[in-house]
């Protein structure tokens, strides 16, 4: 995907968690922290998705005109999250 794809794919991961999650969407916007992380494949992004959604609530994205593929992912970290993404490199760091 490009930048500008990839760009689009969190935004609307981002705008959906707000409407699904509008109560943690409110406590977020106090902390107002917005990390943008990325993943090797879709099958990593699969995984962590389906890993954090034991623990917090998370907001898939799948781009209906990629086939439906899981494109992005939202949630709010606590610590318990930072295990599962310390590791994970910042999206966009390589432009």
């Amino acid at each position: 995907m490009s930048v500008g794809q990839q760009a689009v794919q969190l935004g609307h991961a981002a705008l959906d968690y707000i409407f699904e999650f509008p109560e943690q969407s409110r406590e977020w916007h106090l902390s107002n922290y917005l990390i943008y992380l990325t993943t090797e494949n879709e099958e990593e992004l699969q995984k962590l998705s389906d890993t954090l959604s034991s623990k917090v609530h998370v907001c898939k994205f799948n781009e209906p005109d990629l086939n439906n593929s899981l494109t992005a992912f939202s949630f709010i970290s606590n610590e318990e999250t930072k295990k599962y993404t310390s590791k994970l490199k910042l999206a966009f760091a390589y432009i």
